[in-house]
C-alpha cells in the first residue's frame, strides 16, 4: 500500500512540474524496487516522462521475467528506443505488444507515431485511423493531424491545425513548441520565440526548447541564416553550390581589380579567392553567432538561459566580436587603413580569448583563462604603433594559421 501511495504521489509532482522532488521520489521507489507486475507497470510512464531510461529498461525487463507476454513492458522499451530515435528497434518492439493486445488504441497509436518518425506514412495514416475510429474525442488521437502536416513540411496548414489543438488544451507544450517550430521554418523568429518562451513556461527544464527558443532569438539577426547557409552550402553541400560561389567570389574580385581597388597577379588571384572562401565559413562562426547572441543577452526570457558566469562571458564575446567587425567594415571600405589595425589584432584576439574561456566555463572550470593571448596582443599593437609592421603581421598570421587548423580539426588543437 505504501508503494502505492508514493506512486501516486510521483504522477502528481509529474503533473505539477516538478521534476526535482519527482526524481527524489523515484529514487526512493527504485531502492526498494516493487515485485509485483502491476506496480512495475505504474512505474513505466513515470520514469519515461523523467527521461530516467536506465530505470525504465530495468522495470521493463523485471516485467517480462516476471511475464514474458507483457504488452506493457514490450510499449515501455519501444518507447525508450523511440525516444532514442532507434525506430527500427522500436517497431518490432510495439507490434510485440500490439500482438498480445490488438485491440489496445493507445499501441497503435504510439506504433503510428513510431512509423511516422520511420519514414512509414502510409502505415502511419491507416494506424492512426484504427486509432481515431476506435475513440472520435481522444485529444491525441485528433492531434495526429498536424503531425502528419508537420512530417509533410506543410507548415502553414500545420499551424492551423496546431491552433484549433491549442485552443482545446491551452497549456500544452508540445503544441507551443511545434508552432515555434513551424514560425521559424517559415521565417517569423520573432513569432516563433514568443512561442518557445510559452513552452518554456509551462516547462522550464526541457533543455531542446532552450535551445531551439536561443535559435529562434539568433535568428532575428539576419545575417545569422545566412552565416548558418554560408556553413552549410560550403561543408555539407553539393559540389555545384561551391562551385557556383567560387566563381561569384572571383568575378567579385575581377570587379574590385577593373576598378582599380585592387591589384592581384593571377596565383595572388586564386589564393585570395581560396582565403576567402575559408574566411566566409570561419567569421560566420566566429562572427555572426556571438553578433546574433546579442538578441539573446538583451531579451528578457533569453538572458536567464545563461548561467551568471557565462552571461558575462558571451556580453564580452558580443562587444568584441561586434567592435571586431565594425572595424574590419571601416578597415575595408577605406582601402586598408592602417590605421584600424592595432584594434583590429587586439580585438580579433580577444574574441578568441573569450571563446576559450567559455570553454573552460562549460567544462566546470571557473574564471578567465590563465593562459591568456591579451597581454601579449597588447603589445603587438604597440610593436604596430612604433613601425614594427611585420612582427605584428606574423603574430596575426600565426592566430589566423592556428584557428584554421582548429576549424578543420574541430578544436583538437
Amino acid at each position: 500500500m505504501e508503494t502505492v501511495n508514493r506512486i501516486d504521489r510521483l504522477n502528481k509532482l509529474i503533473e505539477l512540474n516538478k521534476k526535482q522532488l519527482a526524481n527524489k521520489e523515484l529514487d526512493l521507489i527504485m531502492s526498494c524496487l516493487p515485485e509485483h507486475p502491476f506496480l512495475l507497470e505504474l512505474l513505466i510512464h513515470p520514469t519515461l516522462d523523467l527521461g530516467r531510461s536506465e530505470d525504465t529498461h530495468v522495470i521493463c525487463t523485471k516485467l517480462l521475467s516476471a511475464n514474458p507476454n507483457s504488452a506493457e513492458a514490450f510499449a515501455g522499451l519501444a518507447a525508450l528506443s523511440y525516444q532514442k530515435e532507434q525506430y527500427s528497434n522500436a517497431e518490432q518492439l510495439i507490434w510485440q505488444a500490439i500482438e498480445q493486445e490488438p485491440q489496445n488504441s493507445n499501441l497503435k497509436f504510439l506504433a503510428a507515431n513510431i512509423a511516422l518518425q520511420a519514414g512509414k506514412q502510409e502505415e502511419a495514416v491507416k494506424l492512426w485511423s484504427e486509432c481515431l475510429a476506435s475513440d472520435p474525442d481522444n485529444e491525441n488521437f485528433q492531434n495526429m493531424r498536424w503531425r502528419f502536416s508537420y512530417s509533410k513540411k506543410k507548415w502553414k496548414h500545420s499551424i492551423e491545425l496546431l491552433v484549433q489543438a491549442l485552443q482545446k488544451n491551452p497549456e500544452s507544450k508540445l503544441e507551443h513548441e511545434y508552432l515555434g517550430k513551424c514560425y521559424l521554418l517559415l521565417g517569423h523568429p520573432k513569432r516563433a520565440a514568443a512561442f518557445f518562451k510559452e513552452a518554456l513556461r509551462i516547462n522550464p527544464e526541457d533543455d531542446n526548447l532552450k535551445e531551439s527558443l536561443k535559435h529562434a532569438l539568433r535568428s532575428r539577426f539576419f545575417f545569422y541564416g545566412l552565416g548558418l547557409r554560408a556553413i552549410f552550402t560550403l561543408v555539407n553541400s553539393r559540389k555545384i553550390y561551391l562551385i557556383l560561389i567560387v566563381i561569384a567570389i572571383i568575378l567579385f574580385f575581377g570587379w574590385l581589380r577593373s576598378i582599380g581597388y585592387v591589384h592581384f597577379t593571377w596565383p595572388g588571384f586564386v589564393l585570395s579567392t581560396a582565403l576567402l572562401v575559408f574566411l566566409l565559413v570561419l567569421f560566420s562562426y566566429t562572427l555572426i553567432r556571438p553578433i546574433s547572441n546579442g538578441f539573446i543577452l538583451f531579451d528578457p526570457v533569453g538572458k536567464k538561459l545563461f548561467e551568471d558566469r557565462l552571461y558575462k562571458v558571451e556580453v564580452a564575446h558580443f562587444i568584441a566580436a561586434s567592435g571586431f567587425t565594425l572595424i574590419l567594415l571601416i578597415g575595408f571600405l577605406s582601402n586598408g587603413a592602417q590605421f584600424f589595425f592595432p584594434g583590429f589584432i587586439v580585438l580579433f584576439s580577444l574574441i578568441q580569448h573569450v571563446r576559450i574561456t567559455k570553454q573552460r566555463i562549460k567544462a566546470g572550470m571557473y574564471g578567465w583563462s590563465e593562459k591568456s593571448i591579451l597581454p601579449i596582443t597588447l603589445l603587438m599593437s604597440v610593436v604596430w604603433t612604433l613601425g614594427g609592421e611585420s612582427f605584428a603581421f606574423a603574430y596575426l598570421y600565426l592566430i589566423l594559421v592556428i584557428m584554421i587548423f582548429r576549424f578543420f580539426t574541430k578544436g583538437k588543437i
